[in-house]
């Protein structure tokens, strides 16, 4: 029905308009939209109007982290200091670094972040 005002729900969490969610009505239509989808909006969102509702699944698929930039070769002076570093695509992803097949620890030796 035209007018009539809708409230939505993830799990049993009422959201409010922000940043991540938004919330437009036009006539008889609904509709949430979600920005910056992370694997942790996935789940079970509901529109509610009244003592009508009706709820869908969310599915977010988790991308793989990229190299945006990446390593390049270096040369240094024997007894001087030398870094390496790379970009990727996802502030989250975790990053292991191998010298050969030898996975390296931070140390005094080598210092990463």
């Amino acid at each position: 029905k035209a007018g009539a005002s809708v409230e939505w729900k993830k799990g049993h969490e009422m959201l409010k308009p922000s940043d991540k969610y938004k919330m437009r009505q036009e006539g008889p239509t609904a509709e949430l939209v979600i920005q910056n989808l992370d694997v942790k909006d996935a789940g079970d969102y509901t529109c509610v109007c009244g003592e009508q509702k009706t709820t869908a699944t969310l599915a977010v698929k988790e991308m793989p982290a990229l190299f945006k930039v990446e390593l390049k070769s270096e040369e240094a002076l024997e007894g001087g200091t030398a870094t390496l570093h790379c970009e990727l695509t996802k502030l989250t992803a975790s990053v292991e670094w191998k010298k050969e097949h030898k996975t390296l620890k931070p140390s005094a030796k080598y210092k990463m972040r």
